[in-house]
């Protein structure tokens, strides 16, 4: 990721191309934001034991996993036309002095016209047999999904596809920054306090600078990430606990109220049931056989 740190402004002819795919972008993430909170109120309403973060955390994997399954899937479906192309025109589409990316920049001088001219079309062929198997492998990460979660996830599957297919269709190519969910196990991936290429996700310790995870990548060309875009990642040293915490029960105790004068609490002294000197525990308290007037027995003498 370091290869990334420094920010490409477009020109010239490619302002225009890099500047819609930003836009894309954008609006992709905020139809995110719609399909995350639907399924956090189903993962709320069917697991009630879980902490929120760590749901709202699984969520947003299975949203970044489908945009990054999607372009993958569109880029082997490029690379397919382009050898079906290569064919066609009878052209050496592998060959041992050019890598993978010199083959697709001189295909790219013959065909990306075809491509860019067609690629509503082409979308629409490729998406139709992908989108389930990307839907699929996003879901089974998933526990609680309801009928209209899955139609939700599905669309929003559809529409990776095709803002990812688009991305193909300029040379080279746009690509996502990162291209994982998560940072590799054996490198830590740290990022300098107070980066501006990183935003901070609620659940992020403002005190780390370790990734937990991606939520939603920036967009890179030619190696460098494009100007507007970031990387949005949840910031923390400790994952998140699955099991919501029990809040410590306070003890409430009881208020302490003063006595008060009842049947069995006769003042000897005063002969009533009602003086300051009980309340005041001045005099020992007695028994009344009857409730007015009577002859009190007394229990213990008179203090003096």
């Amino acid at each position: 990721m370091n290869d990334y740190v420094q920010e490409y402004e477009p020109r010239h002819a490619h302002l225009l191309f890099l500047s819609v795919f930003v836009g894309m972008l954008l609006l992709l993430k905020l139809q995110t934001v719609q399909v995350e909170d639907h399924l956090m109120q189903s993962y709320q309403t069917a697991q009630k034991e879980w902490d929120e973060n760590y749901d709202r955390q699984k969520i947003q994997e299975a949203l970044m996993d489908i945009l990054i399954d999607s372009y993958r899937r569109m880029e082997a479906c490029k690379d397919k036309k382009y050898q079906q192309l290569a064919e066609v025109l009878s052209l050496p589409y592998v060959s041992k002095n050019l890598n993978k990316e010199a083959q697709h920049h001189e295909l790219d001088k013959l065909v990306q016209g075809y491509l860019f001219r067609n690629r509503r079309a082409l979308i629409t062929e490729y998406a139709s047999a992908e989108i389930n198997q990307i839907f699929e492998n996003a879901a089974n990460k998933l526990i609680v999904l309801t009928t209209e979660d899955e139609n939700m996830m599905r669309q929003f599957a559809a529409e990776c596809c095709g803002v990812t297919w688009e991305m193909q269709l300029i040379s080279p190519k746009v690509t996502l920054l990162p291209s994982t969910c998560k940072p590799e196990e054996k490198s830590e991936d740290e990022i300098p306090l107070g980066s501006h290429d990183y935003e901070r996700m609620p659940g992020s310790d403002i005190n780390s600078n370790k990734v937990l995870y991606y939520v939603w990548p920036a967009l890179a060309w030619k190696m460098k990430r494009i100007q507007g875009t970031r990387v949005y990642c949840v910031i923390r040293d400790t994952p998140f606990s699955r099991r919501r915490q029990s809040k410590p029960q306070i003890r409430q105790e009881e208020p302490v109220t003063q006595p008060t004068a009842t049947e069995g609490n006769f003042c000897f002294y005063c002969r009533c049931y009602k003086c300051i000197c009980f309340q005041k525990q001045q005099h020992s308290k007695v028994k009344s056989k009857t409730l007015y007037g009577g002859e009190a027995k007394r229990e213990t003498d008179i203090e003096k």
